[in-house]
């Protein structure tokens, strides 16, 4: 588990740099912003069970499953919601938030100076599901 942890990261990571080069306000579906979302969650998902099997190596077969369950239930449930890119804003509405004078109401951030009105990267809150917001708030 812990080489498929750093895999992933690597993978995360150069995607991430390649993709902030190329791409750096993706609005929409490309393979990259998927590899890229689809694996920033592995450590979230991954670290917590390997490190109960690592401190718990004898542990029983009821600790083992529920080890097993966390990983198969998170990652199903982040490659689902990367996957359907499912907008849940019409059932969980986006809550206006100010935090430094800045009000956050779905817009792009990073965009805004360009006339962008939205981007899956900097748009805070943002409820579709392959957005970094959704994945970096549920996950991270």
């Amino acid at each position: 588990l812990y080489t498929v942890n750093l895999l992933l990261a690597v993978v995360f990571t150069t995607s991430g740099a390649v993709l902030h080069m190329t791409d750096p306000l993706p609005q929409g579906f490309t393979l990259l912003w998927h590899i890229f979302i689809l694996t920033c969650v592995s450590t979230p998902v991954l670290l917590p069970a390997i490190c109960v099997c690592a401190m718990y190596p004898k542990m029983s077969a009821g600790s083992a499953f529920g080890c097993a369950a966390w990983i198969v239930v998170m990652g199903l449930t982040h490659v689902l919601l990367a996957v359907t890119a499912a907008d849940f804003s019409a059932i969980v509405p986006a809550p206006t938030m100010v935090i430094g004078g800045r009000q956050l109401d779905g817009r792009s951030i990073a965009g805004e100076s360009e006339g962008i009105p939205f981007d899956l990267l900097s748009s805070v809150p943002c409820m579709r599901g392959d957005s970094l917001f959704i994945h970096g708030s549920l996950f991270a």
